[in-house]
């Protein structure tokens, strides 16, 4: 589902600073949302303050369903973890050596 403010604009860190109200109005409007890079490298996003919230809900929300997962499964060491994981990397290495990737 396209909602407004699916138009992504790019913009230098010195015109957003200059052109900061016209920006703020065409987020507040809907009409586009901006990605300011200082020196063509993303530094920062400009949402408007309804899909901020949004974001934040929806991140609240995983975070929730996360806990709820985490708490029906059973504590596991961390050093456990670890260990398996190590293990498990390692199987997979020295599969992908033996078939001649790396």
């Amino acid at each position: 589902m396209k909602r407004r403010g699916d138009t992504t604009k790019r913009v230098p860190a010195l015109q957003a600073r200059t052109r900061f109200g016209e920006i703020l109005k065409s987020v507040q409007s809907g009409q586009a949302r901006y990605l300011v890079e200082k020196g063509g490298i993303p530094v920062a996003g400009i949402i408007s303050a309804e899909e901020f919230q949004r974001l934040i809900e929806e991140r609240e929300a995983r975070f929730r369903l996360i806990d709820e997962i985490r708490s029906g499964l059973p504590s596991v060491p961390e050093e456990e973890v670890a260990s398996d994981v190590a293990s498990a990397r390692a199987k997979v290495r020295a599969k992908r050596r033996g078939s001649g990737r790396s």
